[in-house]
């Protein structure tokens, strides 16, 4: 969690959209309220019609061309929220140009193609930010600080059953185990299925899923489950819903902390679920977290940092706060472009062990996989460009998910 400062308004960051569609409804709302630490210059989509509606919606400019609106403003940080397959050519041209990054997630469709972007942040001394939020999320700040207390023991598996997808349950998975990969195997199949549209009007015509063991140096092992139906929240899939920590001495279930009373360990090991209760406050009219308590002796607590702003979005404020105090105080990002990296590889490896027909793969991995390059390959068929030809990239329609 970024430690908040009182920066003096005259840092005020200058902060540009690009991409106003559905991706940055979650960013908007959020950069208004942070008034105090960003001014809110432009926002450029290749729509037209997207762009000027939302700049008129939030009082700024609004661009169709990104090299224009780089041209003409004085940018700090610019908020890469369009569809992933343009994340590196966006994120490259802005470090070229000198401007910090905040991208979203995943930080690019290959490991080569998110190499290139780590590649010239680095080069051009600018920071990168991804926007990965599940670990954010004041729920697994919560778990982690019940494991980090030690109050179910050492972990020693984590479940990951129609729950968080792909890089999200990657990064989840990861930060419960405490540990880097080591070893993964995924199994993945795809089946038809009546068309059926969900509620983020995605149309979907197949079930496509995939299973994983991943192993960490540390010893904990993950079970992996998820499909775009999950996702989606169609066909009744994820009903079956169980995201658990095990440990030595207790286990964490959702929101229930389990653990078993002295006079219980031998006569037969009940345990006693302890709910994480959240504590509210009104702010603004809102009633916003205040904090999360587990009621045992002594009590443990994750205190909200963000009440100010008056929202609930907690981690969406946080991986904005990450990319401004990284910028203000020359530090690094919270998660940044090497964490992202990791958990994109992760859910790579998973993907290239299941077109092997689930062999183990070590991890680290050589990349580019055979299943990265049918990416590359996807893209160029896709796009009539290649993955590579950034400068080519910017002016390409990338169509939204």
């Amino acid at each position: 969690m970024i430690e908040w400062k009182r920066y003096d308004a005259m840092k005020r960051l200058k902060l540009a959209l690009i991409g106003a569609g559905r991706r940055a409804q979650a960013h908007l709302p959020v950069i208004a309220l942070m008034r105090d630490i960003f001014d809110f210059v432009a926002v450029c989509d290749i729509n037209e019609k997207v762009a000027q509606e939302t700049a008129e919606k939030y009082g700024t400019k609004w661009y169709t061309d990104i090299r224009k609106m780089v041209r003409q403003e004085k940018i700090d940080i610019a908020d890469i929220v369009t569809p992933a397959d343009s994340h590196h050519a966006i994120a490259s041209f802005l470090a070229e140009n000198g401007i910090h990054i905040i991208c979203e997630t995943p930080i690019a469709s290959t490991i080569p193609l998110a190499d290139l972007m780590i590649k010239c942040a680095k080069e051009n001394n600018v920071k990168l930010e991804v926007a990965e939020n599940v670990y954010r999320f004041p729920i697994e700040r919560m778990k982690r600080r019940v494991i980090d207390e030690k109050i179910i023991g050492k972990v020693i598996r984590v479940y990951g059953i129609g729950a968080y997808g792909g890089y999200h349950g990657m990064n989840a998975l990861r930060v419960l185990a405490g540990g880097m990969p080591k070893r993964i195997r995924g199994i993945a199949r795809e089946d038809e299925i009546m068309d059926v549209t969900d509620h983020m009007n995605r149309h979907h015509t197949r079930d496509s899923w995939e299973f994983g063991i991943i192993e960490y140096t540390n010893g904990v092992v993950a079970l992996y489950d998820y499909s775009n139906l999950i996702h989606g929240k169609v066909l009744g899939r994820g009903e079956i819903r169980v995201y658990q920590v095990d440990g030595t001495s207790g286990t964490i279930v959702e929101d229930v902390v389990h653990t078993v009373p002295l006079e219980e360990r031998h006569k037969g090991g009940r345990s006693i679920g302890q709910k994480i209760e959240s504590v509210m406050i009104n702010v603004c009219g809102r009633q916003i977290v205040k904090e999360l308590r587990l009621e045992i002796h002594p009590p443990v607590i994750w205190e909200n940092p963000y009440i100010r702003y008056a929202t609930n979005d907690v981690s969406v404020v946080d991986e904005l706060m990450s990319i401004a105090t990284a910028v203000l105080d020359n530090s690094e990002p919270e998660y940044g472009g090497e964490a992202g990296r990791i958990d994109l590889a992760t859910s790579l490896t998973l993907q290239e062990s299941a077109r092997r027909g689930g062999e183990p793969i070590e991890f680290p991995t050589k990349h580019p996989t055979p299943y990265e390059e049918k990416v590359h390959e996807n893209f160029r068929k896709k796009y009539g460009v290649d993955p590579f030809d950034t400068d080519s990239l910017l002016t390409v329609f990338f169509p939204r998910l």
